[in-house]
């Protein structure tokens, strides 16, 4: 009989099925914690980036304002050298905002929500808000002259800040939806974990019941009930191991009743012999008392013939 167990039904195959298991769902934790923890950070520096912009705005136009109320332009080249410096650094984070920036960790937005905000955003920002800033101020102009520009400028910037914040509460929102979403791989991932484990203890509670069940045929039978079977259930090592017991045992069950049957029959060839032996003794002993019996006959007749002989002479 074969025992040879089909790869598909091997313990050590599902043990190691469950380890690959454990460990994908280890890697998938791993990679899921440290994309979570990266996209925050993204996300944190491109906020900052945002604020940061928001901020730059209202510096340029306190500076813009303060260049128009100069009198001298001495006293107005520090104001134009503050909106150039605001103004690049705006630049620059537009810059890093669309490209993103690896020594801040922020990353380029994907979402077309946000995509289309920061478009609109630099669009406004460089056909409407800087050409204000460097074409209609200058360092010869007076609030008279660029007093329109101004309140212009004030309404433009009132407007991107808004537009600025309006971005800020689509990407919370973009994180929120990206955070349910990874929210449910995780929960998925869980899930599979946890079946995971439930199919090992399984497995393991089979292996232990069978051979806990195997054991305790072996102690019966070695106490003398040579009649058991395992009957060890599935198909697997375990299975092939009852099988193999039970085939051992099947064995051993006819060697003793072979042996049995063979000194049955050598108990009784020596109760033949002992027959035969106990026939032949008493015969020898019947042969022996008419062969005793028959000299003492032959004795009488040669006495008899002596005296016989006396009488003649």
């Amino acid at each position: 009989m074969s025992n040879q167990v089909a790869w598909t039904k091997s313990v050590s195959v599902k043990m190691g099925g469950i380890a690959l298991g454990l460990i994908v769902v280890a890697l998938l934790l791993t990679a899921g914690t440290l994309y979570l923890f990266s996209y925050v950070k993204g996300e944190s520096a491109s906020m900052a980036l945002i604020l940061s912009n928001r901020l730059g705005y209202y510096q340029m136009l306190h500076a813009a304002n303060r260049l128009a109320d100069a009198k001298s332009e001495p006293e107005k080249r520090p104001w134009r050298e503050k909106i150039e410096q605001a103004a690049a650094k705006v630049e620059d984070r537009f810059a890093k905002l669309q490209q993103g920036d690896p020594a801040t960790g922020a990353t380029a937005s994907t979402d077309p929500r946000l995509v289309a905000n920061l478009h609109e955003l630099v669009d406004q920002w460089r056909t409407k808000i800087r050409p204000i800033l460097f074409e209609r101020l200058t360092a010869k102009s007076s609030r008279e002259e660029v007093g329109p520009d101004l309140d212009r400028l004030n309404v433009l910037i009132d407007d991107q800040v808004e537009r600025t914040t309006l971005g800020m509460a689509l990407a919370q929102q973009v994180q929120v939806e990206k955070f349910d979403r990874i929210r449910i791989i995780f929960l998925t991932v869980a899930t599979f974990l946890i079946l995971v484990v439930i199919a090992m203890l399984a497995i393991v509670r089979s292996v232990v019941t069978r051979v806990r069940s195997l054991s305790r045929t072996a102690d019966r039978i070695a106490a003398g009930e040579l009649s058991l079977q395992a009957r060890v259930g599935g198909s697997d090592e375990v299975s092939a191991l009852g099988q193999a017991f039970d085939a051992m045992t099947q064995n051993l069950r006819h060697n003793l009743k072979v042996e049995t049957e063979h000194r049955a029959r050598i108990e009784r060839l020596m109760e033949s012999l002992r027959e035969a032996v106990n026939q032949l003794a008493t015969t020898s002993a019947e042969i022996l008392a008419s062969t005793t019996q028959q000299a003492a006959g032959a004795q009488e007749q040669a006495a008899a013939v002596s005296e016989t002989v006396v009488t003649v002479d």
